[in-house]
């Protein structure tokens, strides 16, 4: 091939490794809230949830970890929103909200947002989008190959002991305040302009080269 196009750091060693010729691009930002977490925020937990990876991770972590974060944080509450949520499995301070018109209330409200998924292809969106707004992300190991190189490890943290993560998140406030700040500066400058410009550039080359009769 002439080019290939990756999403994720992870991707990009995977096809270089293999002697290819990547070019990140990765998805943008535009950031759009600047106030920091609220203390007593809920765990938001964003996606199409009629989605397989989406709702069998959901589903594991209600069944098998929520309790233990109830069980330290007894007022722990999480909303979870996107179309299926109402089909999930029930669980204590669990909200099914469904579909929304406009996230950025529920971002205003959270403390951090769960990414369920453990598997999947690409980049998760919803990651990128929830760094957008600030809010740093918890979930399963698979969620840091969605973390921009650019932002720091903890804003985007994968554990195969996911309650004790979002426990932490919930009652360290501070910690997760100076994140926040840190998160606010990196995601900054992670415009869509920044992140495919390289992207663009190549394919413009090739097109050009193309166009006189050249290859790459």
């Amino acid at each position: 091939m002439d080019l290939a196009l990756t999403l994720t750091p992870h991707d990009f060693e995977v096809v270089r490794r293999m002697g290819g010729r990547p070019v990140m691009a990765a998805n943008g930002m535009s950031p759009r809230l600047s106030m920091p977490s609220p203390p007593d925020g809920v765990v938001l937990a964003v996606g199409d949830w009629r989605y397989g990876p989406n709702r069998s991770g959901l589903a594991a972590f209600l069944a098998q970890g929520w309790q233990q974060v109830l069980d330290v944080v007894p007022g722990a509450r999480m909303r979870v929103v996107g179309r299926g949520a109402e089909g999930l499995p029930r669980a204590s301070g669990v909200e099914p909200v469904g579909f929304v018109a406009e996230l950025s209330e529920e971002y205003a409200r959270s403390a951090v947002v769960l990414a369920p998924a453990t598997t999947g292809g690409g980049a998760q969106l919803k990651v990128a989008e929830a760094l957008a707004y600030n809010r740093l992300v918890v979930g399963p190991p698979y969620v840091e190959r969605s973390r921009p190189s650019e932002v720091p490890d903890a804003a985007v943290r994968g554990t195969l002991t996911l309650p004790s993560l979002v426990i932490d998140r919930l009652c360290d406030v501070d910690e997760r305040h100076a994140t926040e700040r840190l998160l606010g500066h990196a995601t900054s400058g992670l415009t869509w302009t920044h992140t495919l410009g390289d992207a663009v550039e190549r394919i413009w080359r090739l097109a050009s080269m193309a166009r006189e009769g050249r290859t790459a």
